[in-house]
Parts: structure tokens; C-alpha cells; sequence
């Protein structure tokens, strides 16, 4: 299935159909050897035919081409998603608000449908704190290596000089990792590509690790529901 079809299913999904950006068709995609997934989308990913790019006009967009680049990884080796795939702020698009834990609870359950359709992934890639929630529950959907880096933000390199170097470094790390054959392989954990099974508002816990896997029919608090674990 195409990353397209992939997206249209989630729109149904989620209920979110106005929200929810493609990707950037000049990237990688279904044949990327790494997926970088970050926060939510920006007013400009949102709008009508908007994308996942890191073309868009924001700060955070530019620092995610200048740091795969400055590591020598091509954009036909990257997919760019989301970890909440829908818009998060203002219906107006006039102001944009972080992904909080349940946000995140809602839209990584939207994550493996796509690990699903890339053959070739190697590494995932968590860029910033709020892609970072979803670290165990990604780690029982795919066999890919999961790599964390900083959010690419003006104020978290203010706040942290060092933290475009550090993000570099991991993404040249990574990328002499899978030239040497050594990456992962994300989609042979057995998880279905079909949206079936994916859930509609359940924000019930899923992960077997941590949390026991526990499924009851209760919803579960959100500490449950993140597993205990922060990033």
C-alpha cells in the first residue's frame, strides 16, 4: 500500500481528514532507510494539500534538512512523519500548541501502518521530547533501531548550544551504521499494514513491556497509558 493510501486511512480514522498532511513526495518514503518522525504538523503542513516537508517556512523544518545533510544522508533515504499526525492548535491556524502525553497516546498508534510499507527501514529516528513517549511502544511494532535526537527548535539550541552538534553526530553515526549493513529491518515484527485493528479513540495501553500489556476494558490512566516511562 502507498504511503497516499496510508494517509487517506488515517484521515478516516482519526476522524481528522482536514488536518492530516502527506509526505513530501521528492523524500524517500515506502523505500527510505530512515524515518524521522517528529511532533505534529505546522499551520503550513496543515493546510489544504499541505505536506510533511522540510521545505515548509518554519525553523524546526529547516533544522531537519541541515542536520540529515550535514551527515551525508540523502532525502531519497528519508521519510519525514509525524508522531501526532494531525494539526494541534488553533483552527484558525493562527497559533500551533505541543503535543502533550495524550496526544501522543492518540497518534502513535498511526506509526506502525507506515513502518509497515517501508521494506528498507533501518532506523527510526525520535526527533525532540514528544516523539520520545512513543520510544516503547515503537520498540514492540518494529525490529528498525530506534535512535533519539534533540528537537530542532531555535529555543532548544538556546537552551543547548551543543544539541544541533549532538544531533549530527547521532545522524552520521546512523548513516555509516546502515552503509555498513548493520541497521535493523522495521518491518518484519509481524504487524499487519491494515488500519483494522488500529483503534477508534481507545487510548487504552497497548505496549507488552512495561505496562504487562494489560488490556482491560477500562480506559487506563495516562501514566498507565505512557507505560511510566519519560523522556
Amino acid at each position: 500500500m502507498p504511503f497516499d493510501a496510508v494517509v487517506d486511512e488515517i484521515r478516516t480514522h482519526s476522524g481528522r481528514r482536514n488536518s492530516v498532511p502527506n509526505f513530501d513526495p521528492k523524500n524517500g518514503n515506502e523505500t527510505a532507510r530512515f524515518l524521522f518522525l517528529v511532533e505534529a504538523p505546522g499551520p503550513e503542513a496543515a493546510r489544504e494539500g499541505g505536506i510533511v516537508s522540510y521545505e515548509n517556512p518554519d525553523p524546526p523544518a529547516r533544522g531537519i534538512r541541515r542536520q540529515p545533510e550535514s551527515a551525508l544522508i540523502p532525502r531519497s533515504e528519508i521519510a519525514l512523519w509525524n508522531i501526532v499526525p494531525w494539526y494541534l492548535g488553533r483552527e484558525d491556524r493562527s497559533a500551533i500548541k505541543g503535543a502533550r502525553a495524550g496526544d501522543v497516546v492518540k497518534g502513535r498508534v498511526f506509526v506502525p501502518p507506515i513502518i509497515a510499507q517501508m521494506k528498507q527501514l533501518e532506523f527510526t529516528v525520535l526527533v525532540g521530547g514528544a516523539a520520545r513517549m512513543a520510544h516503547v511502544h515503537l520498540s514492540s511494532r518494529t525490529s528498525a533501531r530506534i535512535v533519539s535526537c534533540h528537537h530542532t527548535s531555535a529555543q532548544v539550541r538556546i537552551r543547548n548550544p551543543l544539541a544541533e552538534d549532538e544531533n549530527i553526530e547521532v545522524l552520521r553515526d546512523i548513516k555509516a551504521l546502515s552503509d555498513a549493513g548493520q541497521g535493523g529491518h522495521g518491518n518484519d515484527s509481524g504487524f499487519s499494514s491494515s488500519m483494522d485493528a488500529l483503534p477508534h479513540g481507545d487510548l487504552r495501553c497497548r505496549c507488552s513491556l512495561e505496562c504487562g500489556g494489560r488490556r482491560s476494558g477500562r480506559r487506563r490512566s495516562l501514566r498507565d497509558q505512557i507505560c511510566s516511562v519519560s523522556y
